[in-house]
């Protein structure tokens, strides 16, 4: 029987090796890498033309955290940093507090008014007179007159009539700063009183009884505290309120050492959560303005320290007083007191 004759076999081939995915991975991976950090060193209006806007503005603004990271001065806000270290809120440019405006101006001062019949004004000028002629003999220089001193002398000297008390503290428990800084909306500064009554004195010479209460045996000037007041060399400002009553006088002299003035004053009273305006204009007007504000209630912080500007005042009912930081030498701060303010 003949044999088939089989087919013949062919050697095997060996297959044609395949680049590993590993190795083209990694390849992928520099081309990214390349055409990445050619896009970023690409200018930003390029980038626009290039890709779409989403993504061009993701870049930029990518770069621009990069650069805040390593110069931390450079800021949208330009918030205002303490010397110590320190980084109070934003001191300008609140637009949520200046758009849902809650603020309002308050008078400068808002001291009981006395009656038009109990006031001097001609004794309370003579006297104001002789208070700075006798500052000038001893080198110092004349207070400037300060109407809303003059306002709070005035209730405190017509008080002292009607409720028949001669003190610096009224019965309320209030010192001549509370009053000053409850009734003065817009004065930054600290504080002085010198007060002086008598009876059945008013001999109808106006020029002689401003020297009584102001030069004369039982004057201001004969009383070291009083005398001390009136030659105060800090004491910026001055006013005497009188109140008249027949022939008794009362009369209230109130210092300050004004720091500067709030721009539309301070309203007494509003209610947590509401913005408020603080611009202050510093005196003498060549002088450097405080740098920062806070709420002090209680003898504590009620508000945290910020810079003056837009602020919304989220502090606890209550009566608070703004006390302004005014930059001093050797990376100090000079605490000044201003006006009261009721939280609602």
């Amino acid at each position: 029987m003949a044999k088939r004759r089989g087919k013949k076999r062919r050697a095997p081939v060996a297959p044609t090796p395949r680049p590993r995915r590993s190795l083209l991975k990694t390849i992928l991976l520099v081309a990214l890498g390349l055409l990445m950090s050619a896009v970023l060193v690409l200018p930003p209006s390029l980038l626009k033309q290039m890709l779409s806007p989403n993504l061009a503005g993701s870049i930029t603004a990518a770069r621009q955290r990069a650069i805040r990271a390593v110069q931390p001065g450079l800021s949208d806000n330009n918030p205002i940093v303490d010397r110590g270290g320190e980084l109070p809120s934003t001191a300008k440019g609140a637009p949520d507090c200046a758009d849902g405006l809650a603020w309002t101006a308050s008078p400068d001062c808002t001291a009981p008014r006395i009656p038009n019949d109990a006031i001097d004004d001609k004794l309370e000028r003579l006297s104001e007179e002789l208070t700075n002629q006798a500052r000038s003999s001893q080198g110092l220089p004349e207070l400037a007159f300060d109407e809303g001193l003059r306002d709070v002398g005035r209730a405190h000297s017509e008080q002292m009539f009607q409720l028949d008390f001669f003190a610096h503290d009224d019965p309320d428990g209030r010192a001549p700063g509370d009053r000053v800084h409850a009734w003065h909306r817009t004065l930054v500064g600290s504080v002085g009183e010198n007060i002086w009554m008598c009876r059945n004195c008013l001999a109808g010479d106006p020029d002689a009884t401003a020297a009584r209460i102001v030069t004369g045996p039982n004057s201001w000037m004969l009383s070291p505290p009083h005398r001390a007041n009136i030659l105060r060399d800090n004491f910026t400002h001055m006013a005497i309120g009188i109140a008249v009553h027949g022939n008794d006088l009362w009369a209230t002299q109130v210092f300050s050492d004004t720091r500067g003035y709030l721009v539309g004053g301070l309203p007494e009273s509003m209610d947590a959560g509401d913005c408020l305006l603080l611009e202050l204009l510093p005196f003498p007007d060549d002088s450097d303005t405080a740098e920062y504000f806070e709420l002090i209630s209680g003898g504590s912080s009620s508000l945290e320290r910020s810079g003056l500007g837009w602020k919304q005042i989220d502090a606890s009912g209550g009566k608070h007083q703004l006390h302004f930081w005014f930059s001093a030498q050797q990376r100090s701060f000079t605490l000044v007191a201003g006006p009261q303010l009721q939280i609602l």
